[in-house]
């Protein structure tokens, strides 16, 4: 893995319950708890069925009224921080999203506090449902 970039997005003020969905050719909704959907990341999303998933993320800066996205990445991993109260993904592209919207892009765009970059009102689309997320 040497060479390649990765980046963190994180969120104290994630909402309680994730939507899970299926896309073709189920057509499966539920709903779980953030805590538990990411307690479950390695579990659901490994080597043996198509490894991490893909993702999409949109935003909203907390400078604008505009909607920034989507930023298409792989999920390569997902944690709580509980020292620090908030849920964390870490992202990387592969060359094909990079192109569509580079992850350079968005956390170029730094705030007064250095390395972070603030949006709000985001949502998070990630591929590769998993029946067994919702028993």
């Amino acid at each position: 893995n040497m060479g390649k970039v990765y980046y963190k997005w994180s969120s104290k003020d994630m909402d309680d319950e994730t939507y899970v969905f299926s896309n073709r050719p189920y057509q499966i909704a539920g709903t779980m708890t953030t805590e538990d959907f990411f307690d479950g990341f390695d579990d659901v999303f490994t080597k043996e069925n198509g490894g991490k998933p893909n993702g999409a993320i949109t935003f909203r800066h907390k400078n604008t009224d505009r909607f920034e996205g989507p930023l298409i990445s792989v999920f390569v991993e997902a944690a709580y921080k509980t020292d620090g109260g908030k849920f964390v993904y870490k992202l990387r592209q592969s060359k094909d999203q990079e192109t569509v919207n580079a992850l350079e892009d968005f956390f170029d765009n730094k705030d007064d506090d250095g390395d972070v970059v603030e949006y709000e009102m985001c949502s998070l689309f990630i591929d590769c449902f998993a029946r067994d997320m919702l028993t």
